[in-house]
């Protein structure tokens, strides 16, 4: 591999994430942003599942509740027969600028964030949070699940929409660096980012709503809802990685994600091309079960989440979130300083539009660099929520960290010098 056809390229790459700004612009429906969406065609996370995949796990409750949700399917039994019909398509989210945490699915009718890369024009768009409990990000099915993802659609998303308007859109890269020194990681802990964001919308939500309105929404985002920033995040970091990708020669990795079968990559390099591995059932060893769930219980990996450690937060940046370390990263703080270490050591450079409190203020690594990781056999170590394997449960029910697998790097690497697949 030409050296210096690397550098220039790899600095191509961090030039462009240097200079990103990212602004949450709208709240708009899914069919307006993809008009090809239809009432069994629906957004997933990952790299693109076989046409003739058995769906399964928490995927299953989460396609049934789409096909409740969008009047293809009239009850639970219906969406089961037309799931197995062969007759509904899963399109991969990421080839279409969406991020989608766990198993959020994308329909026609749900409203998405919109983040806008300013200086780059790329947009990101993800779905609106939808707080702790049963939900369809973690695979739930039933009236309750139906119910919020109306009140979201009817309810929260028009008021959003409308004081993201007054406001002129919201800035995002303030957030992160709020947060990045208020003791977030931008991944599994967003409870800095979330009261930031709340903080700034609050005012313009309440000239966009009144009375019992302004009540359930105010509700919404503070009662027992830590996590809702976290779409707005990888919304903001699709928008940011799709202003590096397709640049002639770089190894910095662009995509991160799973979709239950597989864990795959992308990198700028080598354009919208997945480079994937089986998913190892020992990436969910190190994991803190909720009481009363174990491994038996978990869904295996699924979701586009990953996208915050490939933009070097998460668990990239560990140490700053020290209320994580012990409960679900199993960590002393020494250690999160040294697996810190280590990660910066398999990145291209540092990022300072994201400084890291609990680093002194030294900028969040910037670029997973394939060749590194594969010349150190080291690859990523990345935080995720696991969600209940049994259909329809939709529940979290642990939080924990793995390391991507090394044979997606290792394709990559090759397909970069260009020794075949």
């Amino acid at each position: 591999m030409d050296q210096d056809r690397l550098v220039q390229a790899n600095t191509e790459f961090a030039r462009r994430v240097r200079e990103s700004r990212v602004v949450l612009t709208a709240v708009r429906p899914a069919r307006e942003v993809f008009p090809w969406l239809s009432p069994t065609t629906f957004l997933v996370p990952g790299p693109p599942l076989p046409a003739d995949v058995c769906v399964d796990g928490a995927l299953r409750g989460a396609v049934m509740t789409c096909l409740l949700l969008e009047g293809a399917a009239g009850s639970p039994e219906e969406a089961h027969g037309l799931l197995d019909s062969g007759k509904v398509t899963l399109v991969p989210a990421s080839d279409h600028g969406v991020v989608i945490p766990l198993v959020a699915l994308v329909t026609g009718s749900m409203p998405v964030l919109e983040v806008v890369n300013e200086p780059f024009g790329t947009r990101g768009y993800s779905t609106i949070n939808e707080g702790m409990g049963v939900t369809l990000r973690a695979g739930g099915c039933g009236e309750g699940v139906l119910q919020r993802l109306h009140w979201i659609r009817k309810e929260l998303a028009p008021v959003l929409g409308a004081a993201l308007e007054r406001m002129g859109g919201l800035p995002l890269d303030e957030v992160f660096r709020w947060a990045l020194q208020m003791g977030d990681e931008l991944h599994s802990r967003n409870v800095a980012a979330t009261g930031v964001v709340i903080q700034k919308l609050l005012p313009h939500l309440a000239a966009a709503a009144s009375g019992a309105g302004l009540v359930d929404v105010c509700r919404f985002l503070t009662e027992d809802n830590p996590q809702f920033f976290l779409n707005f995040g990888i919304a903001a970091a699709r928008a940011i990685l799709d202003a590096a990708r397709d640049i002639p020669g770089s190894s910095l990795v662009t995509d991160l994600a799973s979709n239950g079968l597989w864990f795959g990559l992308r990198v700028s390099g080598l354009g919208a091309r997945w480079f994937t591995a089986p998913l190892d059932p020992a990436m969910l060893d190190e994991v803190t079960y909720f009481q009363g769930f174990s491994k038996a219980d978990a869904n295996p990996l699924i979701g586009g989440s990953f996208l915050m450690e490939a933009l070097g937060l998460g668990a990239l940046v560990q140490v700053n979130a020290p209320a994580l370390l012990k409960s679900t990263a199993g960590l002393t703080i020494a250690q999160a300083l040294a697996l810190g270490e280590e990660m910066a050591g398999i990145t291209w450079g540092r990022n300072p539009n994201f400084p890291v409190g609990a680093l002194d203020f030294q900028g969040a690594p910037l670029g997973i660099d394939v060749i590194k990781v594969v010349e150190r056999r080291c690859p990523p170590i990345m935080n995720f929520a696991v969600c209940s394997r049994h259909p329809g449960q939709g529940r979290i029910i642990g939080y924990g960290k793995s390391r991507a697998p090394l044979a997606c790097f290792e394709a990559a690497c090759r397909a970069l010098q260009g020794e075949g697949p």
